[in-house]
């Protein structure tokens, strides 16, 4: 058997390290064809000071959960099991994501395929609701962080995120994150098509262009599939929460009726 952590160190410098020593594509590679790695590196351990739960292989763990659909289920399944029942590994945070603080329990929800239980809804849940506090700030950062990757996220009902939405925000906190939300779109470097200024205007994206115009666009059917997507769940927030300045115009239209 390999020497996970010794494996797990290269990865590490691969891909994090300064300066980088190795390739990390190809690293990689090698590891995510060996179930047996991945099935050793997801096991759950003590950290070197014996305090918390961590896992063998963190920097592997944190690939997996980058290439999900690529990896052995078994193992990508047993590390979601730990994730979401042990809170330190919940927290984790590896390399160059501490910028961002992509912890391991907000990379769990990028993969929209995998089904959570109750439970593990109402932890993830739990753990975003724990970042006004002083407790849990780790799981992203600023209007992306892990509130906006549950409600992207469709193991939540449309009833469950509108109620959500009213606990994760105050007005003015909501209103200022859906409009980062929709300024991610249209900033999106696909939008430029390598040019300076876009090639249409902002209210057309949003609001306008059909799919088979995205299509057209960006000649692309993955990134038409993952702007059409971010789109849609722009509108639905509008609709399960609408802003402050819709609330006011919807107000002022019932007083001129």
């Amino acid at each position: 058997m390999e020497n996970i952590e010794k494996l797990d160190n290269e990865l590490y410098q691969a891909m994090y390290g300064i300066p980088q020593s190795g390739d990390p594509d190809s690293m990689w590679a090698g590891i995510k064809n060996n179930p047996n790695i991945l099935r050793e590196a997801v096991k759950v351990k003590k950290d070197k000071w014996n305090e918390k739960d961590i896992v063998t292989g963190l920097t592997i763990a944190s690939a997996m959960l980058i290439d999900y659909k690529e990896v052995d289920q078994v193992a990508y399944s047993e590390l979601l099991s730990n994730i979401y029942s042990k809170i330190d590994i919940a927290r984790i945070v590896v390399g160059d994501n501490s910028n961002s603080r992509y912890s391991f329990l907000l990379m769990s929800l990028w993969n929209h395929n995998f089904k959570l239980t109750e439970e593990q809804k109402a932890f993830a849940v739990n753990e975003a609701m724990r970042k006004f506090g002083a407790t849990s700030n780790v799981h992203g950062v600023g209007a992306f962080d892990i509130r906006y990757h549950i409600l992207r996220n469709p193991n939540w009902t449309l009833q469950e995120k509108q109620k959500l939405l009213m606990d994760f925000y105050t007005d003015a906190d909501y209103d200022d994150c859906l409009e980062q939300w929709e300024l991610g779109i249209v900033n999106d470097f696909s939008y430029y098509k390598g040019l300076e200024l876009p090639t249409h205007n902002e209210y057309e994206l949003l609001h306008e262009y059909s799919y088979g115009m995205l299509l057209k666009h960006y000649g692309s059917e993955d990134t038409a599939n993952r702007i059409w997507s971010e789109i849609q769940f722009c509108k639905q927030m509008h609709q399960l929460r609408p802003t402050q300045l819709e609330k006011s115009f919807a107000d002022h239209q019932k007083i001129l009726k």
